[in-house]
């Protein structure tokens, strides 16, 4: 079927579309992406229902995805960040990552009578918290950004191209993923945490966190995770 580019700068109509992809689902692509290629994860021990609250007809999920490592079942959230800038109408231009919902969702994460008074308390297996150094859907830089790190990746040695899809591998080297056990986050009670992409190798939960071409590092993070859920 024919389309057509909303943007003319999009270097394809692929592109395009993936980037106005819905921050949950992105999120989902992103996790199979690793689960099969980083992880090595077979299809039938992967369970990623697409509906938002389940898909019809089937029990409600008790976590984005599931896993199953052995003979256990493994339930992960998933958590996606596109590049935020924080304070940037007061001329701030530091790149971030920013995940919320961690551990519950009330109404509003900055208030403290929702924290105090906080929903039934969410508990699963693995964190998968995933960045990618895009820019928000706003930006009017968007795609000369995505050329900017695809130049600075390749200068790495690193494969990234500004039309790769998120199942695909050169996707995957524009990430950055922590991967944490729930035990790790529930002890701390944080349900909200940012990252500067500048100083994310020196932050809080910096010893679980790869970037998605440091494969060793994944699977040994994924390894960890598993082993201690």
């Amino acid at each position: 079927m024919a389309g057509f580019l909303l943007d003319a700068s999009a270097p394809s109509r692929e592109a395009e579309y993936v980037r106005y992809l819905e921050g949950d689902i992105f999120g989902k692509i992103l996790f199979r992406n690793f689960a099969i290629n980083v992880f090595g994860l077979k299809e039938e021990q992967i369970d990623i229902p697409i509906g938002k609250w389940g898909d019809i007809g089937v029990d409600a999920p008790h976590a984005d995805a599931r896993v199953k490592i052995g003979d256990r079942w493994l339930d992960v959230e998933i958590k996606f960040s596109r590049i935020n800038i924080a304070n940037k109408t007061n001329g701030h231009v530091k790149h971030n990552w920013a995940f919320g919902a961690l551990l519950y969702s009330p109404k509003n994460d900055r208030l403290k009578e929702d924290i105090d008074n906080k929903k039934e308390k969410k508990h699963y297996d693995i964190l998968f918290a995933v960045g990618a150094e895009i820019l928000g859907l706003e930006h009017p830089k968007y795609w000369q950004h995505l050329e900017h790190i695809s130049v600075s990746r390749a200068q790495q040695g690193i494969k990234v191209s500004t039309d790769a899809l998120p199942d695909q591998q050169e996707y995957r080297c524009l990430c950055g993923v922590f991967l944490v056990p729930f035990d790790e986050l529930d002890g701390d009670d944080r349900n909200y945490f940012r990252r500067n992409l500048e100083r994310i190798d020196k932050e809080a939960l910096s010893e679980r966190f790869a970037w998605g071409w440091q494969m060793d590092r994944c699977q040994s993070l994924w390894r960890h995770a598993t082993q201690i859920a």
